[in-house]
């Protein structure tokens, strides 16, 4: 954890502006139809309330298929993780 932060400081320490969140918004959106045109995407917290800039990309990830009474399936967030990384998206990741 420490060397991927050492690695992308400079970049952490960064806002993030509208305009480049708004073009990964629909950079993953697009891609989570890919995968499976079933999943909603949101995109949260300072992007959602207006915010110029973002200190990060946050996302809800639902599927109607999967609800709170369903067993979970940890899977599905690996499946979107790993596409996105094959695709350049994700460089690195802290935990799988």
């Amino acid at each position: 954890h420490q060397k991927i932060g050492l690695k992308y400081f400079e970049e952490f320490e960064k806002r993030i502006p509208r305009a480049e969140m708004e073009k990964m918004e629909v950079l993953i959106l697009g891609e989570l139809k890919k995968i499976d045109p079933e999943y909603i995407g949101t995109i949260c917290g300072s992007y959602r309330r207006g915010a110029a800039s973002s200190g990060d990309i946050d996302i809800l990830l639902t599927h109607p298929n999967y609800t709170s009474q369903t067993e979970k399936q940890p899977k599905l967030l690996h499946a979107v993780v790993d596409h996105l990384e094959s695709i350049g998206f994700v460089t690195d990741t802290l935990s799988k």
